[in-house]
């Protein structure tokens, strides 16, 4: 029976991995037809005959045209299942999308969170029972959004290159997996209104490591939990965050054989594992972790666009902006976006430790 739903997680990881590849090559398509869906899906069954995802493409082809559609610039829309799919691969890639028990809410909807506990006591024979009372506030997540530009070659966007579009739909989940999961766990990110989230660790005081030795890797271990269960945090919905590296030392350090490169559990709280936590060990509180997703990423192209070529692109622009045009220099952008929001509900959701780099 077990083998039976490996192999079933396995062929579904396949179907998913090849929804996402032709996901990207219709993309690519749509580009080299100037974003006519039409002829970009004549072309793609052409191409791919053998693909399980013909009907799919077929089907977002044939939507009916409208004049708000830019000439080129305008959305593309390959269908919700091509689409998902891409987002199938993103979530495992992020921090956020591997935590069990996360505590999932709607955009711009009222959550309430209890902040004390009421009065209990024993009850004699006659007696009055206590009478008692939970004070409770309100938390709202509001719409909030990444996005990034990935600008490549006209040769590349073509697909002439063997496995090219590989390189696109990776990179596009890789670059967007790492920028959330830096926000989400760097201590020195702080909310802005109406823009982004803080850092779940935001506001928190680290706990400073011991040293660098697989002893102290224990000893960090420990003084974590104790400051975690000392916070009163719900130990049942307990998760630890942690890079592959530390892990290994805290496996060796504890002889702990359920934990590994890449993560598993320790002293029965599941750890999960990624080198974008960096040097930190985190215990959080998963049910007091708040994050919206609208379960959707979106992702257009263009070769008429006009970008600055910048990370840290001006906001707004000044004289001194420099503008490269897609068109003049044979490039085109692929962006993508994906709506998504987190809030800690406590300041005892989370705990860390810092400077956490053992040997």
């Amino acid at each position: 029976m077990e083998t039976v739903e490996r192999l079933s997680t396995h062929t579904a990881n396949l179907v998913t991995a090849a929804r996402a590849l032709d996901y990207v090559r219709f993309l690519s398509l749509c580009f080299k037809n100037d974003g006519r869906k039409m002829q970009a899906a004549e072309v793609f069954k052409m191409q791919n005959p053998r693909s399980v995802n013909l009907e799919l493409v077929e089907k977002a082809a044939v939507a009916a045209g409208s004049t708000t559609d830019a000439t080129w610039a305008g959305p593309l829309a390959p269908t919700n299942a091509l689409a998902d799919s891409f987002l199938e691969l993103l979530r495992p890639a992020t921090i956020l999308g591997r935590i069990p028990n996360l505590r999932k809410v709607p955009f711009n909807v009222g959550v309430p969170q209890q902040t004390a506990a009421g009065s209990y006591g024993w009850t004699g024979q006659g007696a009055p029972t206590t009478v008692t009372k939970a004070d409770f506030a309100t938390i709202t997540l509001g719409v909030a959004k990444t996005s990034g530009i990935i600008v490549v070659t006209e040769e590349l966007a073509k697909l002439s290159l063997p496995g090219s579009e590989t390189v696109l739909r990776d990179e596009l989940i890789q670059g967007m997996a790492r920028f959330l999961d830096l926000q989400f766990v760097d201590e020195t990110v702080a909310a802005v209104a109406n823009v982004s989230p803080a850092s779940i660790l935001n506001g928190t005081v680290a706990i400073v490591s011991s040293g660098t030795s697989q002893a102290n890797a224990a000893t960090d271990l420990e003084a974590l939990l104790t400051a975690f269960v000392t916070a009163n945090a719900n130990v049942e919905s307990m998760v630890l965050l942690m890079k592959p590296a530390n892990a290994i030392a805290l496996a060796r350090a504890t002889n702990t054989p359920t934990l590994g490169l890449r993560g598993g559990s320790i002293y029965g709280v599941p750890v999960v594992c990624s080198n974008n936590v960096g040097d930190r060990l985190i215990a959080i509180d998963a049910q007091g972790i708040l994050y919206a997703d609208d379960n959707g990423v979106e992702i257009d192209a263009s070769r008429n666009a006009v970008v600055q070529m910048d990370g840290t692109p001006d906001n707004p622009g000044t004289a001194s902006t420099v503008m490269v045009s897609m068109y003049q220099q044979n490039f085109v952008s692929f962006r993508g976006v994906r709506w998504i929001n987190w809030k800690r509900a406590a300041l005892s959701s989370a705990k860390f430790v810092s400077g956490a780099a053992y040997v």
